[in-house]
């Protein structure tokens, strides 16, 4: 179950790993790639349930893809494909690694859109929270309050990131554009980047339709 993938991700690492796995990124995501079929085939055989799908989901791409990105450089115009090889923009962090887990997506286009068209791009609208940050950290603590773990697409005035629930709190993973201007993982209660906006919009991309079209290839197009 994914609650219990989740506390086990928490009880491995207080604090969200940061050290990259020791294979190779391409061989990761090759390896992913293959476990993903498997994960499709039992879900299709009702072996498992959409549970274990967003398990599956969510761990690696929290402890799986993210940790090879951290510290890759941030620009308004970064766009690199490759983690720690050029820059990256908040945008393009985003729609690069859920590409390269198997997201059928044009990565540009994803990324060139205003935070709330991308956040539409993975589920309905109906699916969407808003919540307002009416003094530093107040979005947050309402998230917090009110927001079931998982991994969360989260999108802002002028920025776009990850946000990942567990057990230990709100860890916003995004490609920084203050300090150290990078991608980072950060506690979204004290992050600048998470409360220099008035509205903050979230949705939980490892919802039902998103990994069913996920795990079927569907293309994932721009409302």
């Amino acid at each position: 179950r994914v609650k219990d993938t989740l506390a086990k991700a928490t009880e491995e690492n207080i604090y969200l790993k940061t050290t990259k796995p020791s294979v190779a990124y391409n061989n990761l995501l090759s390896a992913l790639d293959i476990r993903k079929k498997k994960i499709k085939a039992d879900y299709k055989s009702g072996l498992i349930g959409i549970d274990s799908v967003e398990g599956f989901f969510t761990y690696n791409l929290v402890y799986g893809i993210f940790p090879y990105w951290y510290g890759t450089p941030w620009t308004f115009e970064g766009h690199t494909n490759v983690p720690n090889q050029g820059e990256v923009a908040c945008g393009y962090f985003v729609s690069t690694t859920l590409k390269h887990f198997g997201m059928k997506v044009n990565r540009y286009k994803m990324a060139q859109q205003a935070a709330l068209t991308g956040l539409k791009m993975i589920t309905a609208p109906d699916n969407i929270h808003l919540f307002k940050n009416d003094s530093f950290g107040d979005a947050a603590n309402k998230i917090a309050k009110k927001i079931e773990p998982g991994i969360y697409m989260i999108g802002f005035d002028y920025h776009v990131g990850f946000l990942f629930i567990d057990s230990k709190g709100l860890h916003f993973i995004h490609s920084n554009y203050m300090d150290p201007v990078a991608v980072v993982h950060e506690n979204a209660l004290y992050s600048p980047a998470f409360n220099n906006t008035t509205y903050v919009y979230l949705a939980k991309i490892s919802n039902k339709d998103f990994l069913i079209k996920w795990m079927d290839g569907v293309e994932f197009t721009v409302p």
